[in-house]
């Protein structure tokens, strides 16, 4: 038994009648000195074994075929009834046929011996039937997890509202989520990747043309290319109406990274169509009847119009769309991610960080423009604001090669600020500096005393990068006025709304300070702005 479960205790159930053959196999298991590992329990009969295995647990049973209660297969039925998860041995005499050993294993026995095997023998039985036992419970416990995963992916597939469309690399379809099924008014069918557009009458949605085969997102996954956000129309005689749809298609890749499937999310943007049709239409007729009016209110409305539609259609809408078909990769629904996938995610992450700012920015405006930007004053140490707008950005700077550093006297006098909208100035225009910094430049944040006005505090954000032409002074502080180009662009560093310098001018302003610049092109720039000392006689959390 050394070799059977190492130094470990093992309690095994004997049922034989035979005192002779108990005791032979009492020696075989006490061989190799190893009876101070085996607690062997010696019974005769079924009904005496069935009390043992009530009272205690054991490791394998060893059991004649023939006992004076019970014998055969309704016997071992009736130990595998009792003990489910308990490996048996069946033991066989010479004379009895092999057969019924041989069914017994086919009712649930896990080895059988025949009386007068050697040691050995003896213990290699015990082994494996222990050793098979315990394979098969890892197995059958893998198999309950893998379907309760499957389950799991399957119920969030089912209740998505989005379409989740699976396809082999020979073009068979995999999946096709319910979602998909009432996208497309039919589910999966046996057609060919070159009739997909025919079958569910896929067409585009700006020519209202079946699109071409090579073209589909899901033909382009199984081909191993990605397809970002097409928009398409659906139309047949099954739906009652178009649907318009924005698909987004992947490859899906094995370890190795070649391509075994691809999948693509649909995702229904038919109420988002006929919103902005609504939309358009409505604000056609108001133009139209006020046109003759008061043409510079029509103005007005014409672009604030568009900077709404631009937020609730190109930024929410996809935004929407690729925020789910993060959320899919990202909790693995589609397998588990590669370093390169990874790193695609990561990419789409960045882009919607950006948006989610855009549209922060858009709503700043908004507020600033209605008179609704609102403060929450507190008594705020500039140090400490600076300090941890420089933390936050440290990151990105020493990533460009841009030193970061602050000058701000930990006795300077606090001032009567909101903090987030502070920091929300400060970030701006460090963010800035950054853009317009080559690598090796810096970046110094200082605060002072105003000597124009002792009441205030003037902080200063100055970099060593290109400068801005005098021209521009006033300019950029404009709303949707941007600068040319920065020193830093590449895909990483993309163009805002040229909303940041306007939105720091009104939250300033709201403080009671003033904002400006002083910059001469090739000796950097020098962006300032004040705050009022906060007086002793301001209550705590005072607003404006």
């Amino acid at each position: 038994m050394s070799t059977l479960l190492a130094d470990d205790r093992v309690w095994i159930l004997l049922i034989e009648d035979n005192p002779a053959d108990a005791d032979l196999v009492r020696e075989h298991l006490d061989a190799d000195g190893m009876a101070g590992n085996v607690e062997l329990t010696h019974v005769s009969r079924v009904a005496d074994a069935l009390a043992q295995l009530r009272a205690q647990h054991f490791d394998a049973i060893l059991t004649d075929f023939n006992l004076p209660d019970g014998a055969g297969i309704p016997m071992l039925q009736t130990l595998r009834e009792a003990v489910p998860d308990t490996p048996i041995v069946v033991i066989t005499g010479e004379s009895q046929n092999l057969g019924l050993a041989l069914e017994a294993l086919r009712h649930g026995a896990q080895d059988y011996l025949i009386k007068g095997a050697g040691t050995s023998q003896v213990h290699r039985s015990l082994r494996y039937a222990i050793e098979r036992k315990q394979l098969q419970d890892k197995l059958t416990s893998s198999e309950w997890e893998l379907r309760e995963k499957n389950d799991l992916l399957r119920a969030v597939l089912d209740n998505m509202g989005d379409g989740v469309i699976v396809a082999a690399r020979d073009g068979r379809m995999l999946l096709f989520n319910p979602a998909a099924t009432r996208i497309f008014g039919r589910g999966i069918t046996d057609t060919l990747p070159d009739r997909w557009s025919d079958t569910y009458g896929i067409q585009r949605l700006e020519t209202g043309e079946p699109i071409a085969a090579d073209d589909l997102p899901l033909v382009r996954a199984i081909r191993g290319q990605a397809s970002d956000s097409v928009d398409l129309v659906i139309r047949h005689n099954a739906l009652s109406k178009n649907v318009y749809v924005q698909s987004t298609g992947r490859p899906l890749r094995d370890w190795k990274g070649d391509v075994y499937g691809g999948m693509v999310v649909i995702h229904d943007i038919t109420a988002h169509k006929e919103a902005e049709e609504a939309l358009k239409q409505k604000n056609d007729e108001l133009t139209h009847a006020y046109f003759e009016l008061d043409r510079s209110r029509k103005q007005q409305l014409e672009l604030k119009d568009q900077v709404l539609s631009h937020v609730s259609h190109e930024l929410r809408t996809p935004l929407n769309a690729a925020a789910q078909f993060v959320t899919i990769l990202r909790r693995g629904f589609a397998g588990p991610l590669q370093e390169q996938q990874q790193e695609l995610v990561e990419d789409i992450e960045r882009n919607l960080k950006q948006l989610r700012s855009m549209i922060a920015d858009l709503l700043d405006t908004t507020r600033a423009e209605s008179g609704k930007l609102t403060l929450k004053l507190r008594r705020l140490p500039l140090h400490d604001a600076v300090a941890d707008v420089l933390r936050t950005m440290h990151s990105t700077a020493a990533d460009k090669g841009v030193a970061l550093a602050a000058d701000v006297p930990a006795e300077l006098p606090h001032v009567a600020a909101d903090p987030a909208r502070i920091r929300q100035v400060l970030t701006n225009l460090v963010d800035n500096a950054q853009k317009f910094t080559p690598s090796g430049g810096s970046i110094t944040v200082r605060a002072r005393r105003f000597e124009a006005d002792p009441a205030f505090v003037c902080v200063s954000v100055v970099d060593t990068g290109r400068g801005i032409d005098a021209a521009e002074h006033q300019r950029i502080f404009s709303r949707l006025a941007q600068v040319e180009q920065s020193v830093t662009d590449d895909s990483s560093t993309r163009k805002g709304l040229g909303l940041g310098l306007f939105i720091c001018r009104e939250i300033v302003r709201r403080h009671g300070g003033d904002i400006g610049v002083d910059s001469r092109p090739g000796e950097g720039s020098t962006f300032y702005f004040t705050l009022p000392i906060h007086p002793a006689a301001l209550p705590q959390g005072g607003s404006a």
